[in-house]
């Protein structure tokens, strides 16, 4: 019998869906449907710890895994049931709207929830992380509380804690940052650098890639990392001796710009190619070649490997301005009118 460690997983599960349940009767906001429903629910997981033995423990992890999956196909093709999935809101507690926002989003990235109720851990932030995202996969409420995970997450980041207005796109890197180190796997794991080979690199930006992709990888190891992180490639051209240098760097949030030489960019394709254009940057502080010491460089960017999950950024604040005109947004981007996108990830 290999029951201890599953055991303690599911009765913690049972526990939550307990309380849920119990709290939900209890308000009689629910009707008798539907409370037949979470008895189903709970006498399930009661069958479930009284089974004997465990030959695998993925039949905890498929239990909860088709809980969310069957949530998300009926999400996917529009049909109504009583859970409410996708339509409960969060209580604004104070001005921290842009927290509710990004764990909305999270929330509805099926990988990304699975991998958080899939794995206990003992960081109360993600503890309370794992509270949220159950009661908003399978409460029949029509909102929920956030107060815990505030409160937890302003205290190991001072600069969330309280009720004070902040930025949503800095919140989502403080979020993912802290998960990719909670969930730092201790195996290694690299990138295949056959991957890049149709860069057409020379030797040494083969081995200064292969070298970086090693530090990178050894360090963010992480299902944060497979779902969110992508590559890019900087070339730096000295236009006066003609030296190259090239570097890469990781992104996990792609910034944006939506203006370009003071022309307003409407389109979101055309705010991609503007960031994948040669810019000149000869009158650009701190841009030196280190070869003969001259400015008149330019710059070159590619994106080399795009995330499974990409997430923009808008940049609408400029050094004097805010820019607020609309940019079309289409449902699908055709990555192939990307001019400098790199073939690697034209089908992704």
């Amino acid at each position: 019998p290999q029951l201890t460690l599953n055991l303690k997983k599911v009765e913690n599960d049972y526990k939550i869906l307990k309380i849920l349940f119990e709290n939900e009767k209890n308000k009689n906001i629910i009707n008798n449907i539907i409370i037949n429903e979470k008895n189903k629910e709970l006498k399930s997981f009661q069958d479930l710890i009284k089974v004997k033995y465990f030959n695998n423990e993925n039949i905890i992890k498929n239990n909860i895994n088709s809980r969310i999956n069957i949530n998300l196909k009926k999400n996917e093709i529009g049909h109504e049931y009583n859970n409410n999935y996708g339509k409960v809101g969060i209580i604004n507690h104070g001005l921290n709207c842009y927290m509710s926002a990004v764990i909305q989003i999270l929330k509805n990235i099926k990988l990304f929830g699975i991998n958080i109720l899939n794995y206990d851990k003992d960081d109360a932030i993600t503890k309370s992380l794992r509270k949220v995202l159950i009661s908003l996969y399978f409460t029949n409420e029509k909102y929920i509380s956030i107060k815990e995970f505030n409160k937890n997450f302003g205290l190991l980041y001072n600069k969330f804690n309280g009720n004070k207005q902040n930025d949503s796109t800095i919140f989502l890197i403080y979020v993912l940052n802290h998960l990719n180190k909670v969930f730092k796997r201790d195996e290694n794991h690299i990138s295949s650098i056959y991957l890049f080979k149709d860069l057409n690199l020379n030797l040494s930006e083969e081995d200064k890639l292969e070298k970086f992709l090693k530090k990178f990888e050894s360090d963010n190891n992480s299902f944060i990392t497979d779902l969110f992180n992508g590559y890019q490639m900087n070339k730096i051209t000295c236009l006066k001796c003609e030296y190259i240098h090239s570097s890469y760097q990781s992104f996990i949030i792609l910034d944006l710009p939506i203006i370009n030489e003071n022309i307003i960019i409407r389109k979101l394709e055309d705010c991609l190619n503007s960031y994948l254009i040669t810019k000149d940057k000869s009158h650009t502080q701190g841009f030196e070649c280190p070869n003969c010491g001259e400015r008149y460089l330019s710059h070159l960017a590619s994106l080399i490997k795009l995330p499974k999950i990409l997430v923009i950024n808008l940049k609408r604040v400029g050094e004097t301005t805010v820019y607020y005109h609309e940019i079309e947004i289409p449902q699908f981007i055709n990555t192939k009118l990307i001019e400098k996108l790199n073939s690697f990830n034209k089908d992704r």
